[in-house]
């Protein structure tokens, strides 16, 4: 059955507090929705087609390349065993990314071009990467190693297309005292491959001979934004950490002390950083007590203080002014000679438009409007909430039959992957994509279309959570209190605790709420059949035990006799209506004969009495619940105190009607002296001539 996210929306937040913050909806919006004219494709229109970040990075990249090479003379030469063409300052970095050792994939991807950039295109079977390998080495000065003989025979590892791109996003944010330094290359190890002494957290490594080389665990890296060049990510802070290690290395001595451990340095004092010797003989460095340091990798040592010093101030420099003030002042003053980054993209966590679509999110305008269409497709049958048909998993056929099976489960999830909450979200997405684009011309170039689009799960969030909050509450509604009071008024209808409901929560006037209402509480309401047998249990006996006789046309009566000797009585009955005529009175009803059992034709004419002394029937075209067992004492009792024993008492009356009416009745009156008060009215003369017309003329 199919319920509406607003049934609880409007059974209980109506009546006792707010459904939302009042900036995302308020109480207009719920009891004056129309769900017959919301249409979500008519909700946005001539959106914004901004380009993705993926083409937006394209653009950029290819500009950067053209700029490098895009005047360089064109030739054509040989490199490693293929004639290939190309800009010539394309060749030696090719040759030196290349080394002694080729990758596997070099041959393949060379024979099938004839061209350098074509031929690492499908090395990294990317085209965008083999234009940023090429824009590393303008930007740096190193190149990307793609010579194999570091991996010693583990397989081949070469730089995968996203690694490409976050060091070539590192190298855009590089400044030029980190460039063209004694380094020439930027290695990468097999996945798995370490040296001895590195264990697995290291990320790479750098050394004065010089040497930079990428472990798998400091290329992979998930970025924390969503444009490389316009934010950070871990592969970026790895290699600028590494560079920062050069530049430390840079001014080595005969001594091989670094900048940061040389005795007496400016930036030593800062932690007053001291070498200790153990009692080993081994080295170790310690600092004051009351030093500030970016990180507690940065606490480990002066090198790995200098190196987190000197990247956060590139990549995070309101962070290393927080917490290390004092050496945010050092790296401006003698690293970058007053060069700051606090003003670019990626240190600007908020982009100029990023607070507007905060607002725009809280907002929430219209959310529980738009949503209602939605989820009026979710169902709630069985104790559980499932998708609606027209979000079926599986349909079975069996020979000439079908069946669908829909999918059930969490509703949170039922809720979020519902077709129509994912174009609902599209569509406001696109909405405030517009909107925010209009306020800022730069928008598409930082990247705010992507931004917009991974906030998509934001989208209504706080309005499809109190949904689903009010939902499972609106599952746990409870109708005991409602239907106690409609049977003490003798009602028995669901309207009567319908009505109940919609007087409890405030609802009279609210025709759509109403409407919500019944399709949960419907489902939720039990059979008013056996709390009616109840009823008919604790009133007369005539007043249903007559009217069941009116839907009787025959009554007969005979003993059965048993090959065994033993003897048994036999009643049996057929209706009026011929639709009716299994023949057994007061007895269970079986499901396979309820459609053509006497009882059922028996229980209309007994809801119809009570229905004529003021009982509101249920809403129900299967009364066969009414037989219940007082139903059956009585019936037992009347057959066997009556029935039973009229052929023998009009026996000697042969054909005269008033005999046989005095007979009847004096078994009647007896029986109804068993329990007058009950049976009161069951020895009229109308009913003893009912009994009479009813018998065969042969009982």
């Amino acid at each position: 059955m199919k319920l509406s996210f607003l049934t609880l929306v409007l059974l209980t937040s109506i009546a006792h507090s707010r459904v939302l913050d009042s900036s995302h909806c308020n109480q207009t919006d719920i009891l004056d929705f129309n769900l017959g004219q919301i249409n979500i494709t008519d909700i946005v229109s001539q959106i914004i087609d901004c380009p993705t970040d993926e083409e937006i990075i394209l653009e950029k990249v290819t500009k950067d390349f053209n700029k490098f090479y895009g005047e360089d003379r064109i030739i054509t030469a040989k490199i490693k065993g293929y004639e290939l063409k190309g800009p010539k300052s394309l060749f030696k970095i090719a040759r030196n990314m290349l080394g002694s050792k080729l990758p596997k994939g070099w041959k393949d991807a060379a024979k099938d071009c004839g061209t350098i950039l074509c031929t690492f295109s499908k090395l990294f079977k990317s085209n965008k990467a083999a234009m940023q390998v090429f824009n590393f080495k303008a930007k740096t000065g190193y190149f990307l190693s793609i010579d194999q003989t570091i991996n010693q025979g583990q397989g081949d590892q070469i730089w995968s297309s996203a690694e490409i791109q976050e060091l070539e996003a590192a190298a855009d944010k590089l400044p030029k005292d980190l460039q063209n330094m004694k380094l020439k290359k930027v290695e990468r190890f097999a996945d798995g491959l370490r040296r001895t002494y590195h264990d697995n957290t290291t990320a790479a490594f750098a050394s004065p001979v010089p040497e930079l080389k990428f472990y798998d665990v400091g290329a992979k890296g998930k970025p924390t934004g969503f444009n490389s060049y316009t934010s950070t990510s871990w592969p970026q802070e790895v290699l600028i950490h590494e560079l920062c290690h050069h530049h430390d290395f840079k001014y080595i001595d005969s001594n091989h002390n670094l900048i940061s451990e040389k005795r007496g340095s400016i930036f030593g004092k800062l932690s007053l950083w001291k070498e200790k010797t153990k009692r080993d003989g081994q080295t170790h460095w310690v600092h004051g007590d009351h030093a500030h340091f970016v990180s507690n990798y940065a606490s480990s040592s002066p090198a790995e203080d200098y190196a987190e010093s000197c990247m956060n101030y590139i990549l995070h420099p309101l962070v290393l002014e927080k917490k290390a003030p004092e050496k945010y002042a050092y790296i401006k003053r003698y690293l970058f000679k007053g060069k700051e980054f606090k003003d670019r993209s990626w240190v600007k966590k908020t982009k100029p438009v990023w607070h507007n679509l905060e607002n725009i999110l809280a907002k929430e305008d219209g959310c529980l409007l738009k949503a209602s269409k939605c989820l009026n497709n979710l169902t709630y049958t069985y104790g559980q909430f499932c998708l609606a048909e027209d979000q079926v998993i599986t349909t079975h056929e069996t020979g000439s039959t079908s069946w669908t099976r829909s999918t059930c489960g969490d509703l949170t999830g039922l809720i979020n992957n519902t077709e129509c909450i994912k174009d609902l979200k599209k569509g406001l997405i696109d909405e405030f994509t517009k909107e925010l684009a209009e306020t800022d011309e730069n928008f598409c170039q930082l990247g705010g279309a992507g931004l917009v689009q991974k906030r998509k799960d934001d989208v209504c969030k706080n309005t499809l959570n109190e949904i689903t909050k009010k939902l499972k509450e609106s599952s746990k509604l409870d109708l005991s209190s409602f239907i106690t009071k409609c049977e003490s008024e003798n009602d028995f209808s669901n309207k009567c605790i319908l009505e109940k409901i919609y007087s409890k929560f405030d609802l009279k006037n609210n025709k759509e709420a109403q409407s919500l209402i019944d399709k949960i509480a419907k489902k939720k309401i039990p059979s008013r059949m056996s709390s009616l047998g109840k009823l008919l249990e604790s009133k007369n006996t005539s007043s249903w035990l007559m009217p069941c006789f009116q839907s009787i046309e025959k009554i007969s009566y005979t003993l059965l006799h048993s090959s065994d000797g033993t003897t048994s009585d036999n009643y049996y009955y057929s209706a009026i209506d011929d639709n009716f005529n299994s023949g057994f009175l007061g007895k269970y009803i079986h499901a396979g004969y309820r459609q053509n059992d006497i009882n059922l034709a028996c229980a209309k004419e007994m809801l119809k009495s009570l229905k004529e002394s003021n009982i509101i029937l249920p809403e129900s075209d299967s009364p066969v619940n009414l037989m219940q067992s007082h139903f059956k004492k009585e019936i037992s009792s009347f057959e066997s105190e009556v029935i039973k024993k009229i052929p023998e008492s009009i026996k000697r009356c042969l054909f005269i009607k008033k005999c046989k009416l005095k007979k009847i009745k004096e078994l009647i009156e007896k029986w109804v002296a068993k329990d007058p008060e009950r049976r009161i009215g069951m020895s009229s003369d109308e009913f003893v001539e009912e009994i009479l017309k009813k018998t065969k003329p042969d009982f």
